[in-house]
């Protein structure tokens, strides 16, 4: 099993070279885990970054958006980045489009993963106990239209429940426009360098069939977010 720097168990995650490999993840845990960095009875210094407008199919999702500019910021510990801790990046893509490009360090947890996603996700939490910055989750799909914020609200709602309070639990946020966008405007951070691989590749047909089989798209009432 491997576990890269700053990854937890779940998932697939990138290794050295841009190997990828399937980790072992243990079973989700609600038992709260995280303690405030502040008195209980204190106000909540709850840090946020720069949020985007939802476009009106997502005005219902209870997840908030961030640029790609933003996202940036918070890998890179600048602008409004330097007011967290540690950070992370899920990819709530399928497994073959994370192998054919990815942003750098992302941990990758489909549809088909949300449990493996909780128990990484108790863990991070777990990681960042006591410090005195929070910590911040971003998540996307390819459009970050459907899996990315159906994945965002699953996380946020298991962070909720394990981290009673604010000042101790990860802020969940989504990508906007997703890592079709993100490609395009930062190449560099991603692996590799400027690749992408469309849900709805040619040559992935199969691949995406057995998503489809397995009823990742049942909950979606309107057929066109299959493409999404």
């Amino acid at each position: 099993t491997f576990t890269p720097s700053g990854g937890m168990p779940g998932g697939i995650m990138p290794g050295a070279g841009g190997r990828f490999a399937r980790v072992a993840a243990g079973s989700p845990v609600h038992t709260p885990i995280c303690t405030p960095t502040v008195p209980m009875n204190a106000p909540t210094p709850i840090q946020l970054l720069p949020t985007v407008q939802k476009s009106p199919t997502l005005a219902a999702r209870a997840v908030k958006f961030i640029s790609g500019e933003v996202a940036v910021d918070v890998m890179e510990k600048r602008g409004p980045g330097t007011s967290f801790g540690a950070h992370a990046v899920v990819d709530a893509r399928f497994d073959y489009e994370f192998e054919g490009g990815h942003i750098k360090d992302a941990v990758s947890f489909s549809p088909l993963h949300h449990s493996e996603m909780c128990s990484w996700a108790t863990q991070f939490a777990a990681r960042q106990k006591g410090s005195l910055k929070p910590s911040v989750i971003v998540v996307h799909c390819e459009f970050s239209r459907f899996r990315g914020p159906q994945a965002a609200e699953r996380l946020s709602k298991h962070l909720q429940e394990i981290c009673p309070s604010l000042s101790a639990r990860p802020q969940v946020f989504v990508l906007k426009h997703g890592y079709e966008q993100f490609v395009k405007q930062f190449p560099d951070r991603c692996f590799p360098e400027g690749s992408y691989v469309a849900m709805n590749d040619p040559l992935f047909v199969e691949d995406l069939k057995k998503y489809e089989d397995q009823g990742v798209f049942q909950s979606a009432a309107d057929s066109s977010i299959r493409t999404r």
